[in-house]
């Protein structure tokens, strides 16, 4: 299940995904991807924008089998994560309107 992104990372996120969709790849190969935009991102940018897209859920994570310290990452499918994220957006509404009538109820206003 994903959240919401700031457009940085989800414009980041639709290149990754134009180029590998659910393929592997690596933090340079991302990183080759990235730089092609017109304000090329530095490594450590690449590395912040895996690290949030992980916490999100919009990114899966394994280690590398050759090397232990580098990571390997899996996009997770867009339409799959974007429509978990629309869903939660639209129960977290409802439960905000929600939260309005029963406090009306309570108080006898809103």
């Amino acid at each position: 299940m994903g959240t919401p992104l700031p457009k940085w990372m989800m414009t980041r996120y639709l290149l990754l995904w134009k180029k590998f969709d659910t393929s592997k790849f690596d933090t340079a190969q991302a990183l080759d991807v990235l730089q092609h935009m017109p304000k090329p991102d530095t490594k450590s940018i690449v590395a912040l924008l895996l690290s949030e897209l992980r916490k999100a859920g919009w990114l899966r994570t394994e280690f590398n089998p050759q090397d232990a310290r580098k990571r390997i990452y899996t996009l997770n499918n867009f339409e799959t994560v974007f429509g978990e994220t629309f869903d939660e957006m639209v129960l977290e509404i409802k439960a905000n309107k929600m939260g309005g009538v029963l406090n009306e109820d309570r108080t006898g206003r809103t």
